[in-house]
């Protein structure tokens, strides 16, 4: 059982990975995030286009391992080739590497993680963006590999990490596993996940809420191009997301500061994963997540959802 879950935990995959003092950066980020009770870390091979599981690794040299959980990803194949062909794309799309939930390629990648993160173990493993088409993979190589690494101390916990509500209820409903992370699906712009949550509440799965800012648009709605569920926003969402802004500045509060506590008002949200870029925003994010938010926006928002 997940007793030691934060309310807020620190996600990488924003980093600012072009700065030159990443390492610097990071690690005065991962310390401060621990002070402020974001003690949960995540990353992922697929990160920084491959750079994030190393950069985090020299961040968390000297703290204490009983002071912070630590989660990395396995499916997606991030090497050399691959990242370069994402990193040379038209930066306009949002491009993937292959996947692969094998048991070689799942060995391979927690070996690898350990390795470039530093670690004797990981708290959590999540399995990354899997569908339910893969569903048998995951049943018979994916987790039993897993399961494995369990058994030999090198892993904690096995979970799954997507976007797609569907692909996520059908997978719980063939697979057990120890936890969840949805990302961008019961935020205070879109409430996509009832169902799903409704399920993990009964099968009493944590679930941890990744993406509150719905890949950007609720932290500034006023960007010359914002993005809703990594792709260029919909005038639709723009258009609500103005109107949720404009009723949060009726009450004197900042969207993001609504944004940030919105999915922990449902209890079956265990935890948010933030996902600040700079020392800077983390610094925000921490005012933010305790801002005073009185009940009567909470209300008017519940009134106004679709």
């Amino acid at each position: 059982m997940f007793t030691d879950l934060p309310r807020y935990g620190l996600g990488t995959a924003a980093l600012d990975w072009e700065d030159p003092d990443i390492n610097a950066q990071s690690a005065q980020m991962v310390r401060l995030a621990i002070k402020n009770d974001m003690h949960l870390i995540d990353t992922s091979p697929l990160y920084g286009l491959g750079r994030a599981e190393g950069v985090m690794g020299h961040a968390l040299q000297g703290v204490p391992r009983c002071d912070y959980l630590l989660s990395t990803k396995t499916g997606y194949i991030a090497n050399t080739k691959t990242m370069t062909a994402i990193k040379t794309a038209d930066p306009r799309t949002k491009r993937y590497p292959p996947r692969d939930y094998s048991s070689d390629h799942t060995r391979k990648s927690i070996e690898r993680s350990l390795l470039e993160l530093g670690e004797n173990y990981l708290d959590i493993v999540f399995i990354h963006d899997p569908t339910a088409g893969d569903l048998h993979q995951l049943k018979n190589a994916t987790v039993p590999t897993l399961e494995k690494l369990r058994q030999e101390k090198l892993v904690r916990k096995v979970g799954i990490g997507l976007r797609d509500v569907d692909d996520a209820r059908a997978i719980l409903d063939g697979l057990e596993i120890d936890i969840l992370m949805i990302a961008g699906q019961h935020t205070i712009l879109i409430q996509a996940a009832d169902l799903l949550l409704e399920h993990c509440a009964a099968k009493n799965l944590p679930v941890i809420l990744a993406g509150p800012m719905n890949s950007g648009i609720l932290a500034n709605p006023n960007q010359l191009a914002p993005r809703f569920d990594y792709q260029p926003a919909a005038q639709e969402w723009i258009t609500r997301t103005n109107q949720i802004a404009d009723l949060c500045q009726d009450h004197g509060v900042p969207l993001r500061a609504a944004a940030l506590q919105f999915p922990l008002q449902d209890d079956r949200i265990r935890t948010v994963m933030t996902g600040p870029a700079t020392m800077a925003e983390l610094e925000d994010t921490d005012r933010l997540k305790k801002f005073p938010i009185p009940n009567d926006l909470w209300n008017a928002l519940q009134e106004m959802s679709p």
